[in-house]
């Protein structure tokens, strides 16, 4: 990262240098000398992580809680999340998941951010999460299949805090990739649980010992759709911040 990526974002998230070098540990000398460096100075690997996890959650979290919003709304799903890669990890940053409340009436229920910290997982670490990133392959699962995947990592049950219910009965997980000069990179995944009716607005549901999945051919399409649009709208950003290879 460089001085000039860095004023792009300080401009982006609408701090002050004052407000950037407080949070920073440095002086406003400092910020105002990086800005005005000609050409931009390449700053090094420790100042270039301080500047991303200050400005990363600003500048994404309001666009990816809009994402979700629209994600779960047209894939009418009671959970929506999207993770997004961060070198060796993958990252699902506050405010960047929401779930619909299925258990209130219809015609009164909202969609809510999830209020949950960070979460982050390794890359290689095997999950339902991880998987999709690392093999390129979708994940449209519905009852005990869930289970029953090879990389679940929690195999004894299908329970999630996240569920009015408390029971994941679908999911569909989308990934999406940019190229480079190594190969594919995963960029993001569009995470989609629990499938909703879209006359009775409850959650499709799959008892035990069924394993049929739940999320159609059109659901994967338009997920499919969703992903790479939000991966292009999030693109610029993403490179600013240095968490595209």
């Amino acid at each position: 990262m460089d001085t000039g990526q860095f004023a792009v974002l300080r401009d982006k998230v609408k701090m002050t240098q004052a407000e950037v070098a407080n949070r920073l540990g440095v002086t406003s000398r400092t910020i105002s000398a990086w800005e005005s460096a000609n050409p931009p100075k390449i700053v090094t690997h420790a100042e270039a992580l301080a500047i991303r996890g200050l400005f990363q959650s600003p500048l994404l979290e309001p666009r990816l809680s809009e994402m979700c919003t629209r994600a779960a709304s047209e894939v009418y799903s009671e959970i929506a999340a999207i993770w997004l890669v961060e070198d060796a990890d993958c990252v699902l940053l506050r405010g960047a998941a929401h779930y619909y409340e299925s258990d209130r009436p219809i015609g009164k229920r909202s969609r809510r951010g999830i209020e949950m910290g960070e979460s982050r997982l390794h890359l290689v670490q095997p999950s339902l999460t991880t998987h999709p990133l690392r093999s390129a392959e979708r994940l449209n699962l519905g009852g005990d299949a869930i289970t029953r995947h090879p990389e679940k990592r929690h195999k004894k049950n299908r329970a999630t805090h996240l569920a009015a219910g408390g029971i994941c009965h679908s999911l569909l997980h989308i990934p999406a990739f940019t190229p480079s000069p190594k190969g594919p990179h995963p960029v993001l995944l569009l995470s989609l649980e629990n499938k909703m009716d879209e006359e009775t607005g409850s959650v499709i549901e799959r008892g035990d010992g069924e394993t049929e999945p739940v999320y159609t051919a059109e659901d994967e399409s338009l997920a499919e759709r969703l992903a790479q649009e939000f991966r292009d709208e999030l693109f610029e950003d993403l490179q600013l911040l240095e968490m595209l290879v």
